[in-house]
């Protein structure tokens, strides 16, 4: 049995899917599984051990991925988010049985639709995705926090990543705490000052390190926020691979972001997880949240009923989470 996995939206969209993969490759011997993604976040998906082969939809033209999956002789294709693109792709590639969401315009290229509605918000990201599997009569019941990334790195990627580590100066005798400021616009995000301010309170009290990651783009406002901090807190933005990243991840007592790619990711490192959520249903953490028992989800304070990021003329909520909130949940993995 030869299946194919799409996904083409972003890294934390990518990681809520590995899952399927894996669960695929467990319930069909001998299956192959095929995953299609951007190049973006092919880094993610080749650290899977369930995928068998990858392809970017952005590598090649049209005409060519067309080619390339008709190649493939593929029995099931799975849209798990939807796009009309791939779905004309995949149609073309003469895929056998193709499951897909049964409310789009373009669902008459789909042969095994699925009624999902995703904009209810009612359940987790994971749990809709697990849900299209009902398009070839798989109805399991999965249990959140048991599901299996199927992300795993070698000893060499890891002794490669401890030594670009060391190689910046990081004395990984410590402990290492690690800050991830942005979400790329996905949600809205607890302030720049506010991670300054939390790690100021922990460099006060813990020797220990705290590492900043980010992409390219984000490198020198990390360095202007924590200026204050120079030489005292280390900037990795754009420096690492997301399998250095996830390395990294494994490697530190806590990760403390927003609602963001990283996240999922350092919940699938099994990395003990702070992270910030709006009460906006289609960005909440209900909706959203790290899937990991290792999770501390933070949420304002305000009570905002029906609350929509279009209606507000503040979109200043997550301001009611304090540093010091924080800082005494970061504490617990520090002493």
């Amino acid at each position: 049995m030869k299946f194919l996995i799409i996904r083409t939206d972003r890294i934390g969209d990518t990681v809520l899917t590995l899952p399927m993969a894996v669960y695929l490759k467990n319930k069909f011997e001998n299956s192959e599984i095929i995953f299609l993604c951007r190049n973006y976040t092919k880094g993610v998906v080749k650290l899977c051990g369930s995928i068998d082969k990858i392809i970017t939809i952005d590598k090649q033209n049209f005409i060519d991925t067309i080619s390339l999956l008709a190649k493939e002789k593929i029995d099931i294709a799975i849209h798990v988010n939807p796009r009309l693109k791939t779905a004309i792709i995949v149609w073309l590639a003469g895929v056998k049985k193709i499951v897909g969401t049964k409310f789009r315009a373009y669902s008459f290229l789909f042969n095994q639709r699925v009624p999902l509605h995703r904009k209810f918000n009612v359940k987790h990201e994971m749990e809709y995705n697990f849900d299209l599997l009902a398009g070839i009569n798989l109805n399991d019941s999965i249990n959140l926090y048991d599901v299996d990334f199927g992300i795993r790195t070698d000893e060499n990627s890891k002794r490669s990543t401890i030594n670009k580590l060391s190689a910046q100066g990081i004395d990984l005798s410590k402990k290492s705490v690690i800050l991830h400021l942005g979400s790329g616009g996905s949600a809205i995000d607890w302030s720049k000052k506010n991670f300054l301010e939390l790690a100021i309170m922990i460099l006060e009290k813990y020797n220990c390190n705290i590492i900043l990651t980010g992409s390219s783009e984000e490198f020198e406002m990390l360095q202007d926020q924590f200026v204050k901090l120079k030489n005292k807190v280390f900037n990795l933005a754009g420096t690492l691979n997301l399998e250095q990243l996830f390395n990294l991840l494994t490697m530190a007592v806590v990760f403390i972001g927003n609602s963001t790619g990283p996240t999922h990711l350092a919940a699938a490192a099994g990395t003990n997880v702070i992270a910030f959520y709006p009460k906006i249903p289609s960005c909440s953490a209900l909706r959203w949240g790290p899937v990991t028992k290792k999770r501390t989800i933070l949420e304002p304070s305000i009570d905002c009923n029906d609350c929509d990021e279009n209606k507000c003329k503040e979109l200043n909520c997550m301001e009611s989470i304090t540093a010091q909130e924080v800082f005494e949940k970061v504490k617990t993995f520090l002493v």
